[in-house]
Formats: C-alpha cells, sequence, structure tokens
C-alpha cells in the first residue's frame, strides 16, 4: 500500500501508543509484567520525541528517514511485540495471565503499533526509491530561492538539539538554475549538517543566494568557522566526501570560499542559470 511520502500523523501516533502504554504501567500487574509495560512506555515516548516538530513535507521525510536509520524501525518493531508477549506468553512473567481489563489495551498497544511499523517500513521503502529515481534524473531548471525555503525547516528539526542555529534571510528572488536538482540539495544538506554537527560548537549558519552574471550563488556563512585546512579535509575528503564537489562539476558549477579569521567563514556554491543554458 502507497503512502504520501511525509510523517503527517506519524508523531501524533506514537503519542497516543504512550499514552495507551502509560495506562498498563498503572495498573496492578506482576514485576516482569510491570517491567515490560514500562519498557513499552518508554519506547514509545522516546520514538514520539525524535519526531516531535518535523515538518510534514516530501523534502523532510526524504531527509529525515536516512538520519532515524534502521533503529528506529526496530524500536517500533520491538515496542509492538513486547505488547504481544503479554497478551500471549504468560510463562514469559512467571505464568501471569494479563487482566482481563486490561487485554483490549494490550491489544491495541500490538495492532495499533504493528500497523504503525508497517507503514513506517512503507515510507521507508517509498523514500529510497524516491531517492533512487531523482538520483537518475537530468539537470532542469529549478528554483534556487524555493529549495532553501524548503529545506530550511527540515535543517532546524533536525538540529534542534545543537547550539547551532540556521537562519535564512530571503533577497529579491535570482534567475532560475540549471543543474541536477537532487545532487545540489545532497550537497548544500553536506555542508549544512556536517558544518553544524562536526565543525561548530555553537553559532549560526545564515543561508542566502547572491547573483551572478551566468550563475546564482547558494551562500552558506558559518559564525566562527575558520575554514582550516583541517576543516576543509572533514568537509571534502573525510569518509569519500569529495563526491559532493565531483557532482557538483558535473552540472558544471563550482565553489568558493571566503575567510573572516575568527569571525566567519563562507561556502559558496555557484550553479549556472537556466538562460546561460539557453539553446
Amino acid at each position: 500500500m502507497a503512502y504520501p511520502l511525509n510523517m503527517a500523523g506519524t508523531a501524533d501516533a506514537l503519542s497516543t501508543l504512550h499514552a495507551q502504554a502509560q495506562m498498563l504501567t498503572h495498573a496492578t500487574l506482576n514485576a516482569p509484567q510491570q517491567a515490560f509495560a514500562q519498557h513499552i512506555a518508554n519506547l514509545y515516548q522516546r520514538l514520539a520525541q525524535q519526531l516531535a516538530g518535523a515538518p510534514q513535507s516530501q523534502a523532510a521525510a526524504l531527509a529525515v528517514i536516512p538520519v532515524l536509520g534502521d533503529t528506529f524501525y526496530q524500536q517500533l518493531t520491538a515496542a509492538y511485540g513486547y505488547a504481544r508477549l503479554l497478551l500471549e506468553s504468560p510463562a514469559s512473567f512467571q505464568g501471569a495471565a494479563l487482566p482481563a481489563d486490561l487485554i483490549p489495551t494490550a491489544t491495541r498497544l500490538y495492532e495499533h503499533g504493528q500497523a504503525l511499523a508497517q507503514r513506517w517500513d512503507a515510507l521507508r521503502a517509498q523514500a529510497t526509491q524516491t531517492r533512487l529515481t531523482a538520483r537518475r534524473q537530468p539537470a532542469q531548471t529549478f528554483d534556487a530561492e524555493a529549495l532553501l525555503h524548503e529545506m530550511l525547516p527540515v535543517y532546524q528539526f533536525l538540529l534542534a538539539q545543537r547550539p547551532v542555529r540556521v537562519a535564512f534571510a530571503p533577497s529579491p528572488p535570482p534567475a532560475p538554475v540549471y543543474a541536477r536538482r537532487y545532487h545540489i540539495t545532497e550537497l548544500l544538506n553536506h555542508l549544512v549538517l556536517t558544518t553544524a554537527s562536526e565543525l561548530m560548537e555553537y553559532g549560526t549558519i545564515h543561508l542566502g543566494l547572491r547573483d551572478e552574471l551566468r550563475c546564482v550563488a547558494l551562500v552558506v556563512e558559518c559564525s566562527g568557522l575558520g575554514l582550516t585546512p583541517d576543516e576543509m579535509a572533514v568537509l571534502f575528503e573525510k569518509n569519500g566526501r569529495y563526491v559532493y564537489r565531483e557532482q557538483l562539476d558535473v552540472d558544471e558549477g563550482y565553489m568558493t570560499f571566503h575567510r573572516e579569521p575568527g569571525v566567519r567563514g563562507t561556502l559558496l556554491v555557484h550553479i549556472p542559470k537556466a538562460s546561460a543554458n539557453a539553446g
């Protein structure tokens, strides 16, 4: 079954399951049953917290689902599996069957939890296929300002637990650009998220656009970043990250850098204007 490629309602569903699990923790159970009920409640609480405030867009799903990875799905399946054990395996709990009045709650935890895990697995598969399809797309004309507007809330969500803020001050819209949108997005994601998580202890990343003669520059201005050789190695050499710049070369774009020691470092991604490719 196909679902819209977004995470709408997932955090609310997890919060509901957490509330239902809390009902079990407040019931009269033996010690092993109580431990399992508490574990189910803790799992759903942590999962709900991870998605709280997530933007409900396809761009967010494509960025967030891989970050959560297999662990998120494994915890979903574990939670409903524990509910099934409470229902079906008294031998696992010193021979104690679940009290009859708690069976409807445990059944909901099992059935609704299983359905949510299946939905999430379907979303993971859709996200993977969407990314593969987008990766193969040729260069096209697109709006760089719209790209920044789309990705800003994604960055703010993914970096919410970091002391690094991301801001975007819109300017007069520049001309459309011509490149492979997927690869430009991946490069921008890499610059913002890697800089914020690996190179900056705190501060602000200001995103912007600069209109040029034949290009539009995506501006990533990072407070306090020196763009030292070691920092540049982290961005473009560590773990094969040179691929990001190589893909930009394929699109006939390029990067430049500005350093203001002790103040900021600025990375500029120059993308050809669509008009430069006309004819």
